[in-house]
């Protein structure tokens, strides 16, 4: 079962799974999942945390021997595995897909990975994990999708905005989630309860918004030019050669 980040607490709302695969490189997004199903564990009684970082020579086996016992104080117990490079090599995947296939009672399972390519995803071990529990997808909100994302984050906060201010906020923290959320809870501690106007926005917001030079073609292909422009001139701020992000877009318009 896949689901989405931000659709996680309906998941979690419906019962806890025995196994969770946060993947992605959102950090934001990643964060909160993370949180919230330690916290879903917590309270269904999960007292006992133990959390293994797999990186570099590691023994695999040691997920085998923590999940045997658990202490005299716990009942049930939450055990995190991290694999910050995302390839557990040749031990690593088989020890994943024989602990994917027999989970240890009594024990959440969360498997914590970043971006994966295609090839990965389709490994055994990978698959294994996927077959057993759910894995949560945080990843980057879309453009289009962002405005809708901000105005579920500051209705959490007793705010409201419309479109216009909600896009003009979008374009100030398009692809950096963690600094968006920032300014929202900036807005939150500065400006009562109710509407936002985009007044406010302008004095409050800073521009934090993160682009990548690949977004140019596809704005170009959008024929959005103000979007195309402010890409651009972000990319030129942040240090980047503008002919040779041209050069790339030529390449791409060409083809």
């Amino acid at each position: 079962m896949n689901v989405a980040a931000d659709r996680l607490p309906e998941q979690l709302a419906r019962g806890l799974a025995a196994l969770y695969v946060v993947v992605g490189d959102e950090p934001l997004a990643a964060q909160e999942a993370g949180d919230a199903i330690r916290q879903t564990a917590r309270a269904a009684g999960h007292t006992e945390r133990t959390v293994h970082t797999m990186q570099g020579r590691v023994n695999w086996q040691a997920l085998f021997a923590a999940g045997d016992t658990l202490s005299l104080f716990a009942e049930r117990r939450l055990t995190e595995i991290r694999i910050p490079s995302g390839k557990p090599g040749v031990d690593g995947a088989k020890a994943l897909e024989t602990y994917a296939g027999a989970l240890p009672a009594d024990t959440l399972t969360l498997v914590t990975l970043p971006e994966l390519d295609w090839k990965t995803r389709q490994s055994r071990w990978f698959a294994a994990l996927a077959r057993a529990g759910v894995v949560v997808e945080a990843k980057q909100v879309e453009r289009a999708a962002l405005p809708a994302w901000i105005a579920r984050r500051l209705a959490k906060q007793g705010l409201q905005a419309d479109p216009d201010t909600l896009d003009y906020l979008a374009d100030r923290v398009e692809g950096n989630l963690l600094a968006a959320q920032q300014e929202i809870d900036k807005l939150a501690l500065l400006l009562p309860a109710g509407r936002v106007s985009r007044a406010d926005v302008e004095h409050a917001v800073v521009d934090v918004s993160r682009l990548e030079a690949d977004e140019l073609a596809d704005t170009l292909y959008a024929g959005d030019a103000g979007r195309f422009a402010r890409i651009l001139a972000d990319l030129r701020d942040s240090g980047e050669a503008v002919p040779a992000m041209l050069w790339q877009v030529a390449s791409a318009v060409q083809v």
